[in-house]
């Protein structure tokens, strides 16, 4: 009967190292000018201008974020946009 043989240790690679891939990154898009602010306005007058709209609204919770655009949209001076045309498939009588 043959002998069997012992399995030779395999030796450690010693070549480059294989490294994991990062997903790509992805490109920032800009953002819209609607939503940059203006130099003159502080996060401090857009913080109280959302507490006067919070009273303004009876102290209602859960709309802060409303409360947050609006007073932003208001100091920055940027209009909602607003259609100027009637819509299609409405009537004026």
């Amino acid at each position: 009967m043959p002998r069997a043989s012992k399995a030779k240790p395999q030796p450690e690679p010693t070549g480059p190292r294989l490294v994991k891939k990062s997903a790509p990154r992805r490109p920032v898009a800009p953002q819209p000018a609607e939503t940059v602010e203006s130099p003159n306005v502080t996060h401090e007058q857009i913080a109280l201008r959302a507490y006067e709209l919070f009273v303004q609204d009876g102290f209602t919770h859960g709309h802060h974020v409303d409360h947050w655009l609006r007073a932003e949209r208001e100091l920055t001076g940027v209009a909602e946009a607003r259609p100027t045309t009637a819509s299609a498939g409405t009537r004026t009588r």
